[in-house]
């Protein structure tokens, strides 16, 4: 698809605006996925929804104002799937499904690999009532964030700007501002790494960001490895560990060599 339209299209299963199915190669280029939803059954990938083994490169496009009834309010990437998003705007999407797994109101990685580079993920929101991952949710699978901007992402539960639930996350030269958390519990407002998931931090930024409870910046989980360098990390705010938090008697978190001690800050 190059230099089109795709809006204000409804599909009851998934894939509001494009279902790329299983086997296929899917390409978007300087286009627009706009106002496109999904109806409950499951309810993933408002904008568009890869299913199966596949490929999905989106290009110099706008993905803005869809919504998914459970998670991937822009885009879902299947757990066979690859999907790169390259100079691209995600910006005002919604996933509203109500589990903890579900979220990820800019893009959903259900277990594959998704690759965001030189974009931006904005105001996008995970709104369920344990909604996770306000920009990016990440189940499992691989993710890589490069050169893009987080701002001004909101999640219900857990990972304002992302959510990395277990899995292999890299963020590098980007921008995590502004995001925050909701109330049930309110952990990481800019990252929050849940189970036994790895995340790398490299030469980024992560500012004012907000949790309702705890790690305004960054989170970690007990089991959770998280090395972070060569970031700036300040003004972000939360009533316990207002900058960054790890989670219980675990020792996985680091920043630039030093551990960050248990329920620390």
């Amino acid at each position: 698809m190059d230099r089109s339209t795709v809006t204000h299209n409804r599909a009851v299963r998934a894939g509001g605006g494009i279902e790329a199915e299983a086997g296929s190669r899917t390409t978007v280029d300087r286009s627009t996925l706009s106002g496109n939803t999904t109806g409950a059954g499951p309810g993933n990938g408002g904008g568009l929804h890869l299913t199966g083994a596949g490929t999905v490169h989106v290009d110099r496009s706008h993905v803005v104002h869809n919504m998914a009834a459970a998670e991937g309010g822009g885009l879902w990437n299947s757990s066979a799937g690859t999907m790169t998003v390259t100079r691209t705007t995600v910006s005002g999407n919604t996933a509203s499904g109500d589990q903890a797994e579900n979220g990820g109101g800019g893009l959903y990685n259900d277990g594959g690999s998704l690759t965001v580079e030189r974009s931006k993920v904005e105001h996008n929101v995970a709104d369920g009532e344990a909604g996770s991952g306000g920009g990016i949710l990440n189940n499992g699978g691989t993710l890589v964030v490069e050169r893009t901007a987080l701002r001004g992402n909101d999640a219900q539960r857990a990972g304002g700007g992302i959510e990395a639930a277990a899995g292999d996350t890299t963020v590098s030269r980007s921008d995590i501002t502004g995001n925050e958390t909701g109330p049930n519990p309110g952990n990481g407002g800019g990252v929050h790494l849940g189970g036994d998931g790895v995340v790398r931090l490299d030469r980024s930024s992560v500012t004012r960001n907000q949790a309702a409870g705890e790690g305004g910046g960054l989170w970690n989980s007990e089991a959770g490895t998280f090395t972070v360098t060569r970031t700036d990390i300040r003004n972000n705010s939360a009533p316990v560990g207002p900058d960054v938090y790890q989670d219980g008697n675990g020792d996985g978190f680091t920043i630039d060599r030093q551990t960050v001690p248990a329920a620390g800050s």
